[in-house]
This record gives C-alpha cells, sequence and structure tokens, in this order.
C-alpha cells in the first residue's frame, strides 16, 4: 500500500504531459495509471485516510482510453457549471 496526503481540491492524472497541457501545475498530483489487478484487490478505505474532509462530496472517475475524450469533456461541461 502507499501511504499518500492528497490535498482538497487536487487533480490525480495518469499522463505527465496532462500537467502541462491542461491543468494548473500547482493543483496537479502526478499518479500514473492503475492496473485493473491492483484495482480490484485494493482494500476499502475511509476518504479522510488521504486527506479529503469527511462532509464534503468526492468524485472519482477512473476510465480507459476509449471513449476518454468524451467523458473528459462532458466533465469539463459539469464541473464548469458547478463553479
Amino acid at each position: 500500500p502507499i501511504d499518500l496526503v492528497i490535498p482538497n481540491n487536487s487533480i490525480l492524472i495518469a499522463f505527465r504531459k496532462s500537467i502541462l497541457e491542461y491543468f494548473s501545475k500547482d493543483k496537479v498530483i502526478y499518479t500514473g495509471n492503475p492496473r485493473s489487478e491492483e484495482i480490484i484487490s485494493t482494500k476499502k478505505i475511509n476518504k479522510e485516510e488521504l486527506g479529503f474532509e469527511k462532509n464534503k462530496k468526492l468524485v472519482v472517475v477512473v476510465m480507459g482510453s476509449l471513449g476518454s475524450t468524451t467523458i473528459t469533456n462532458r466533465l469539463r461541461e459539469i464541473i464548469g457549471g458547478l463553479k
């Protein structure tokens, strides 16, 4: 297991080039791309263990390459509407 504390309002990315192309450098954490076998065997933990607040909503999006552009664009529209 990885001992990791993630600051609030962070963006976790799978590809390093995304830091420069899409997001503000101070909000991005490069995590890489976990393999599906690792995800299946991952134990359940409370989001507070990762540094997130218990009473705030947390959205986790995990996707592969097929259709990811469509999903990413739609998420940008949704997130933009939440501000």
